[in-house]
């Protein structure tokens, strides 16, 4: 039960109305010559640059029908991540294996974005030994 009598809201990227997916500004999205260098902090990861948005849109996509873990963050955001087992992009300046997709709003409308995580990112040793 979570506290305070609130229900979490999953994404609901298979129901009507659909979460909508979200390019986040492009934030993750590959550049023109950018290389690993590029996603050392303060810089966002990256998804490689063969990576086309209708990829990336599938990709996060099938993490959050499809995730290996489940985190529910309350009042109104899930976090889901899958080990995709390939490269996909970069992440503080290492490869990047792993999809993670944030999932928030409320009742109306909710949207959902991700980016490639490394093993060696907080956020993906979160809940794991």
């Amino acid at each position: 039960m979570l506290p305070w009598g609130m229900a979490m809201r999953l994404c609901r990227v298979d129901a009507s109305p659909p979460c909508g997916w979200d390019a986040h500004n492009f934030k993750h999205f590959p550049f023109s010559g950018m290389t690993r260098e590029h996603t050392r902090p303060p810089n966002p990861a990256r998804y490689l640059p063969n990576f086309h948005v209708i990829r990336i849109q599938t990709l996060e996509t099938e993490t959050a029908r499809q995730p290996d873990e489940r985190r529910e963050r309350p009042p109104s955001k899930t976090e889901y991540l899958r080990d995709i087992r390939e490269l996909v992009g970069w992440d503080l300046g290492q490869d990047a294996t792993l999809s993670f997709v944030e999932c928030a709003g409320g009742e109306v409308a909710r949207a959902l974005h991700g980016r490639p995580m490394c093993l060696g990112n907080p956020k993906a040793r979160k809940g794991r030994p």
